[in-house]
């Protein structure tokens, strides 16, 4: 089934699971959404998300913060 979605659909989540995961990210630090974006940007999880193979796309955001942590 994940097969027949498209790279555009695939982008489209895994933006809105990093969003998501960020503003949450920044409601609990107090941390700026934009300071923490472009840390999340430079990190491997990052790389990760948007390689649709690696299947982050179709997680949530709770799974992408672990991930996130674990690597950093």
């Amino acid at each position: 089934m994940l097969d027949t979605v498209e790279d555009a659909q695939k982008e489209a989540c895994a933006v809105l699971v990093m969003k998501t995961m960020l503003v949450d990210l920044s409601e609990r630090t107090g941390e700026k959404f934009d300071v923490l974006l472009l840390k999340f940007s430079k990190s491997r999880t990052y790389k990760n998300l948007f390689d649709y193979d690696t299947k982050y796309w179709c997680e949530g955001p709770d799974y992408l913060y672990a991930t996130y942590k674990l690597a950093n």
